[in-house]
């Protein structure tokens, strides 16, 4: 097998820069310990990571108990620029605003009454200029996530909105200048906790419960999405309550068992008038 050495060196940058985002401050001998590569890499990519400003110094750190001369220590830059997220629910929209490092640096909540997207892309808007406007850094990129269907940054379908008419990620990118990256919402926690996690996870399965229900699946490290972005839309999965049941009279699981059934199952068995 043939590795390109771009694709390589990429990869290696890649992993540098996730590992100093998630220990920072570290040492450039540690993160080479722990990404497996020489020193001499790290100390290029990292070397390149501060002359670009993403990376920068920060003192020393305490020598081993042999003694020796203390490592200098590295961590992203907070001050680099900033990115926003967005998740689109059922009729509401929450929006992060975030520091590189991961810093929380403000936050917005929207309820809507209906499922025009056009809506909810207006108040989008709203709150970007209202960020950029507060922030002192740059906007270096947006992240929404979605309910439903994501194929190549594209909204497939979404049972929320009705996006069959609009790029999002493209009118987002056009409008501020930046990406936009679109991507599932039980995706998202799938790789988040893969690559934050304490221990090393290679396989495993997010299960997402809101109005509907989704899965994030994560198999030998790799995010599996399946065909077109379909393999963790399990609540759309067909569910038969008998061996006759004909298709028509049938359910999906989320109709059965999402919170809002239970929940109204609840109420229905207590006659509770909430």
């Amino acid at each position: 097998m043939v590795i390109h050495k771009e694709t390589m060196r990429s990869a290696n940058e890649k992993s540098v820069l996730q590992r100093i985002f998630t220990e920072g401050p570290i040492s450039k001998s540690q993160v080479a310990r722990d990404v497996s590569l020489n020193k001499v890499t790290v100390s290029q990519i990292i070397n390149k990571f501060i002359s670009s400003r993403l990376v920068v110094e920060a003192g020393s750190g305490d020598s081993t108990q042999q003694g020796g001369r203390k490592p200098e220590l590295v961590q992203i830059n907070s001050k680099y620029g900033y990115v926003v997220c967005i998740d689109l629910g059922y009729q509401e929209l929450s929006v992060l605003s975030m520091s590189i490092n991961g810093q929380k640096l403000d936050s917005r909540h929207t309820i809507f009454g209906n499922d025009d997207i056009s809506t909810a892309i207006e108040k989008i808007y709203e709150i970007l200029v209202e960020f950029q406007e507060m922030h002192k850094e740059r906007l270096l990129g947006l992240l929404v996530s979605i309910h439903g269907i994501v194929h190549k940054n594209q909204v497939i379908y979404s049972p929320f909105w009705n996006m069959k008419q609009i790029d999002l990620a493209d009118t987002l990118s056009k409008k501020f200048d930046i990406p936009v990256i679109l991507e599932n919402e039980a995706n998202l926690t799938a790789t988040f906790e893969r690559d934050y996690s304490v221990n090393e996870i290679q396989n495993a399965v997010s299960i997402s419960m809101h109005k509907g229900i989704g899965a994030g699946i994560i198999i030998d490290g790799e995010l599996y999405r399946g065909r077109k972005g379909e393999a963790g839309e399990i609540g759309q999965t067909v569910a038969f309550e008998s061996e006759n049941q004909s298709l028509e009279k049938s359910n999906k699981i989320e109709d059965v068992c999402s919170p809002q059934v239970i929940l109204a199952r609840i109420k229905n068995a207590k006659n509770w008038n909430i």
